[in-house]
């Protein structure tokens, strides 16, 4: 049975989430020397969606689960540096500060390359196939 265009969706957001957390994670990489690296998932992800929908939708959902999971990881270092009920107002505001900048900017960053990798695939196929 093939999948649905919702688990496909699912799919496409979880290659950005989880390529893109993965690229958070490695200490080898960082963002002003290997920028182009974050680059590559959403475009894979457009080129693995089947529909507009799915290319648009899914690396939006991974950008966005991205942000919240790096939020709450930088959420945990501040617990873990403070204990959790001396955390102030402006630790918390930073933090939510941070999150309200960060996921325009990453869902900037991914929509409009994978809607490009699934025009150009899309395009290919028409002008091979």
């Amino acid at each position: 049975m093939p999948p649905r265009p919702c688990e496909r969706m699912l799919l496409e957001a979880a290659v950005v989430l989880a390529s893109w957390l993965l690229l958070w994670w490695l200490p080898q990489v960082s963002f002003e020397a290997h920028w182009w690296l974050w680059l590559l998932p959403p475009a894979a992800a457009g080129l693995l969606a089947e529909r507009w929908r799915g290319a648009l939708l899914g690396p939006a959902l991974g950008a966005v689960g991205y942000c919240a999971v790096v939020a709450l990881a930088e959420l945990s270092k501040m617990a873990r540096r403070h204990w959790l009920h001396m955390l102030s107002r402006e630790d918390l505001g930073a933090l939510l500060l941070a999150l309200i900048l960060s996921v325009p900017v990453a869902v900037l960053m991914s929509v409009p390359l994978a809607a490009a990798a699934h025009g150009l695939k899309r395009l290919l196929r028409r002008l091979l196939g």
